[in-house]
């Protein structure tokens, strides 16, 4: 019961971790885009970590109806990113998806 207390007060702290450090006000000065926070996390997060934030914005998309409360959703965890669509959301999210291997996305190039 305790453990369950503990994750009622700490709700999505994986996300919100990430939309703070990576997402926040200025995250398009510092890293361009949205996608390029998410791979500036991705290359920094332990993979559990980002195992966690991943499943935790799978779950925020799962249970925001529409894209607005998804944004209002995002804002209460701390993101300052405004995304213009589901797709975007979706666009970070594969980012995680990606670096499963244990590869970074910042680090991957395209080529033969």
């Amino acid at each position: 019961m305790d453990e369950r207390a503990g994750r009622q007060r700490r709700p999505a702290a994986a996300l919100r971790r990430f939309l703070i450090g990576y997402l926040h006000q200025d995250f398009a000065l510092e890293h361009g885009s949205a996608e390029g926070g998410a791979r500036a996390y991705a290359a920094a997060a332990r993979p559990a970590e980002r195992r966690r934030a991943a499943a935790q914005l799978r779950r925020v998309i799962e249970e925001s109806d529409g894209l607005e409360p998804l944004r209002a959703a995002l804002s209460r965890l701390g993101c300052g990113w405004r995304p213009p669509d589901l797709e975007a959301v979706r666009a970070v999210l594969a980012l995680f998806d990606e670096t499963e291997d244990g590869e970074s996305g910042a680090t991957r190039t395209a080529g033969p």
